[in-house]
């Protein structure tokens, strides 16, 4: 069970409260534990091998404090299960993090890919929440950002699951622009 201090004063709490200017977690507004709590009631609805990856779809459309809160909830989550999706719904949330957690991300994004099944995706409106091309990209930025060229090269070699060939051109020819 997560417990958020309620008495926190919106005026006290602005999104950048610290001196360093990174988020206040101590104390947790109204409203933003009312996003937090939403999200985590909607995504609970959802079937057990598809909670983490929804809630990391939930979490495009949060920004700010609720949005890290829940990263971290999908981390730790992730942590414990052993559904596939779940892992790349902890790659997403590793990849919104920042710098100091790509490596996190690069290598649960490898696992999740090295996984048997790995075509349970949820849908909304007949299209998966998130497609192999949104994933591989995905990848690709981290691959790139982490100066891993030859692995992201390795990759758009490799034929993408239903990711068809524009996924592989684009993976490839970012390596040579790269270059």
């Amino acid at each position: 069970m997560i417990y958020f201090n309620l008495s926190a004063q919106p005026d006290k709490n602005a999104i950048t409260s610290n001196a360093d200017g990174g988020y206040e977690f101590s104390c947790i507004t109204p409203d933003e534990n009312e996003t937090i709590i939403s999200a985590l009631r909607t995504a609970d609805q959802a079937p057990a091998n598809q909670r983490g990856i929804v809630l990391a779809f939930i979490t495009e459309a949060i920004v700010y404090k609720p949005r890290n809160v829940i990263s971290q909830i999908i981390i730790e989550y992730g942590k414990y299960s052993e559904y596939p999706l779940d892992r790349l719904a902890k790659a997403i949330a590793f990849s919104r993090k920042g710098a100091v957690f790509r490596k996190d991300a690069i290598s649960d994004f490898e696992e999740y890919f090295n996984c048997p099944d790995i075509d349970n995706m949820p849908t909304r409106n007949g299209r998966k929440i998130y497609s192999d091309a949104h994933i591989f990209v995905t990848l690709a930025d981290l691959y790139e950002k982490e100066y891993q060229f030859e692995k992201l090269l390795t990759r758009g070699k490799r034929q993408p699951p239903q990711g068809g060939i524009l996924v592989s051109v684009f993976l490839t020819s970012r390596v040579f622009y790269l270059r």
